[in-house]
């Protein structure tokens, strides 16, 4: 199927996507960079140093293991409530009663 969008509104989420995944773009190549001399571009060197200490670190893994819990526990309470919420049945659906 053929796109109905004019070019220029294909343009312009083109423009605001990069706009808006840029600046991640940057924070990930940046992360990885061993140089204290900051906003150069290409950085001058690429390292899993910071990230290899960050995962030595006994809170880092407690936050993480947190983070997992909280989202675990939350995911099962968001099932558990939408599975129990009340649908109307199909004889009231079909009435038109709302």
């Amino acid at each position: 199927m053929r796109s109905r969008a004019p070019l220029w509104l294909k343009l312009a989420a083109g423009a605001g996507l990069l706009f808006l995944h840029l600046p991640i773009l940057l924070i990930f190549v940046y992360a990885f960079s061993s140089e204290s001399a900051s906003f150069t571009w290409p950085p001058p060197g690429f390292t899993l140093r910071w990230f290899g200490r960050a995962w030595a670190r006994p809170d880092i893994w407690a936050a993480l293991s947190l983070s997992l819990r909280v989202a675990l526990l939350s995911t099962a309470i968001a099932l558990g409530w939408a599975r129990s919420a009340r649908r109307p049945s199909p004889a009231a659906a079909s009435s038109g009663a709302r």
